[in-house]
């Protein structure tokens, strides 16, 4: 299991009970995660309906969107399952679910890691999908989950979701465009449905497959100042789709304007839809660009930005954690670490971040970070207190801050 992190801002806020069969099951979480204040009413009734429905207990679950874990938990922890696998595209959720893993006792027949949809599951033969599905994915991606399930499934494997009412018809049509799936039950209440399905005919071996970047497309953008014709698709659900926010728009400012001697390697934290990745490489010619994110949708298409403007995907590297890193696995460090906070960070989180952006970078290496103005006066307060940095450049824009520091 990943190593639990001290940082503040993904430390749990409480414990959430569930009760489920025989089982009582207690739940970490932390308020940056869906349903931060107990296991939410969607879930509990999809368990609720999977007890009653199956015929025989399933020997391997795969819950998509598992959030911090409460479908694939519970269902291992009360023995309906052998062994499950847990995916979602925040790391976060990843963590904490390898976290409540370990908590009710489970973590030796538990998997937990990033995936888009169905996209990183190395392998298929699941007995049973499961999915509380988020209502605002959009319904390029409900689709995918609801249909796409077939090729994960074994011989005689079926589905197991829930959807808010207003979703209700779109799936229900779903289900009811494709003659190869049979639905054993359908339950609805006032807020929430409930499905039960399985498809005739044979499953569809595919392997490994591309995570499918155009369901999630929302449309175009472009790089303030940037050279004619540089532009980049935006995706839902991840900010800055239709123009770079404030806080983006004064790190692009910063990388066009401020002389960078060679061809810098640079690491990015929080990349968003890529403006900043992308401004780096136009305006940089980086010998190699890292990217950062708890988000696996925004580090893919940060990457496919890049690599549409002709950067070379080979010089791109993707880490997908809950958090800034400390280090690369490859021990490499940068000229240029490039960020934007999320407006969430304590003091705490603050620290961090100078710390690791230290840890980062190259002797005489700058970081530059943007954000609300508060967190940037955090920021600013933590790189004063850190030994070897020092305060450089500082801009403000409507009420966004920018700040570069140095490493002496």
């Amino acid at each position: 299991m990943a190593k639990t992190s001290r940082v503040s801002r993904s430390a749990a806020i409480k414990k959430i009970p569930l009760r489920f069969g025989k089982s009582n099951l207690e739940f970490e979480i932390t308020q940056r995660l869906f349903s931060s204040f107990k296991v939410d009413a969607g879930t509990r009734f999809l368990l609720r309906t999977v007890a009653s429905e199956l015929e025989a207990a399933p020997r391997k679950v795969l819950d998509v969107g598992c959030g911090y874990g409460p479908l694939g938990i519970a269902m291992v922890a009360t023995g309906l399952a052998d062994r499950a696998h847990m995916v979602d595209r925040d790391a976060l959720a990843v963590e904490y679910s390898r976290r409540n893993a370990v908590l009710n006792a489970v973590s030796a027949k538990v998997e937990a890691y990033g995936s888009l949809g169905y996209s990183d599951v190395p392998e298929g033969e699941f007995d049973l999908i499961m999915s509380n599905i988020p209502g605002k994915a959009g319904a390029d991606v409900i689709e995918s989950i609801v249909l796409d399930s077939r090729n994960y499934l074994s011989a005689n494997g079926s589905v197991a979701c829930v959807v808010v009412s207003p979703l209700g018809e779109f799936v229900d049509d779903l289900l009811a465009s494709d003659d190869m799936i049979s639905v054993s039950a359908r339950e609805a209440n006032q807020h929430y449905v409930t499905y039960h399905y399985r498809f005739t005919d044979p499953p569809v071996d595919l392997g490994l497959i591309a995570p499918d970047l155009d369901m999630y497309y929302r449309g175009e953008s472009t790089i303030d100042g940037s050279p004619e014709g540089a532009e980049l698709q935006t995706a839902r659900g991840i900010e800055d789709f239709e123009i770079a926010g404030h806080g983006t728009a004064l790190l692009v400012r910063w990388i066009t304007e401020t002389e960078v001697s060679g061809n810098p390697d640079v690491f990015v934290y929080e990349p968003g839809q890529g403006h900043v990745p992308l401004a780096a490489m136009l305006a940089k010619d980086p010998a190699s660009l890292t990217l950062s994110s708890h988000d696996l949708l925004a580090l893919r298409y940060a990457r496919h930005n890049l690599v549409a403007n002709d950067y070379d995907p080979e010089r791109v590297n993707l880490s997908h954690v809950f958090e800034m890193p400390e280090s690369m696995p490859d021990a490499k460090q940068h000229d240029l670490v490039l960020g934007r906070l999320r407006g969430d960070e304590t003091i705490t989180d603050c620290a961090l971040i100078a710390a690791r952006s230290k840890s980062l970078l190259k002797q005489g290496g700058t970081a530059v970070f943007a954000g609300g103005s508060t967190f940037i006066t955090r920021l600013e307060q933590a790189v004063r207190h850190t030994s070897g940095l020092s305060v450089g450049v500082r801009r403000k824009h409507h009420g966004y801050r920018l700040l570069a520091f140095d490493v002496s």
